[in-house]
């Protein structure tokens, strides 16, 4: 890797050739992207590569397989990057000194930090994964990989990008957090649905998955915090202790 430039390398997570061309269209200030495509194959161009899996963590691990540059961005298929984006993240890699994750902003309504810093595991639970840009060499030297069991398309709808971000730090890797707009997306992140069952379960799963049996009084913790916001109010408890005791197990 070069310390005056970084490559990076972008890959689109898409099914059934689902708004290609309106992405490719949208970004095209990004140079070369990669289109990862499950589902019904597209012929769109040849930027689209048509895999025979399912699931989001699956396709963002064929991204990191595939890919030859220093640092990658793993996105979806409704997000708009700026137009400043390539060279912006160039400069804070550098800038950072080749951290092993870049996070930045996007126009999500969430809680950002306070100001640009090197951010811990707990601070990192409000991540997107459309926010990040990984090192790939770190991510391939240490084995880390997307937990396939989470993610859109999985049993577990949410958490796989909570759930890296973990291992990278847990092998030393810094997670930076540099205060730069660099992505706007459709709508409200997946990652805070609360409206289903099947989501509030994912959250038990996510936290079993990162703290083991520790998890159980995060359980608790996440549902006081956010009862307010849960539809199914006390029998939310349930379907997020069931998703903690089905990982555990």
């Amino acid at each position: 890797m070069s310390k005056d430039n970084a490559l990076i390398e972008i890959f689109m997570s898409t099914v059934n050739g689902e708004n290609v061309k309106k992405f490719l269209s949208d970004n095209s200030h990004l140079g070369t992207v990669k289109v990862i495509n499950q589902g019904v194959p597209s012929s769109f161009d040849k930027a689209v590569l048509n895999i025979n899996t399912i699931g989001l963590s699956k396709s963002r691990n064929v991204g990191i397989e595939l890919s030859g540059a220093d640092y990658v961005l793993l996105t979806d298929n409704d997000t708009i990057y700026s137009q400043d984006f390539m060279v912006e993240m160039n400069k804070i890699i550098r800038d950072c000194n080749f951290p092993a994750v870049i996070w930045f902003r996007s126009n999500l309504n969430k809680k950002y930090p306070i100001r640009s810093k090197t951010v811990g595991k707990i601070t990192t639970r409000r991540c997107s994964s459309i926010e990040l840009v990984y090192n790939r060499e770190f991510l391939i030297k240490n084995g880390i990989r997307f937990d396939e069991r989470f993610g859109l398309g999985a049993d577990n709808i949410s958490g796989e990008e909570n759930i890296i971000l973990s291992e990278i730090i847990s092998c030393g890797g810094n997670v930076f957090f540099h205060d730069y707009m660099g992505v706007s997306h459709a709508g409200a992140s997946s990652g805070e649905n609360f409206e289903s069952e099947v989501s509030l379960s994912s959250k038990g799963a996510l936290f079993a998955r990162l703290y083991g049996l520790m998890g159980f009084l995060y359980c608790f913790l996440f549902f006081f915090k956010k009862i307010k916001l849960l539809r199914f109010r006390f029998k939310s408890i349930f379907f997020i202790l069931r998703g903690f005791l089905n990982e555990v197990r």
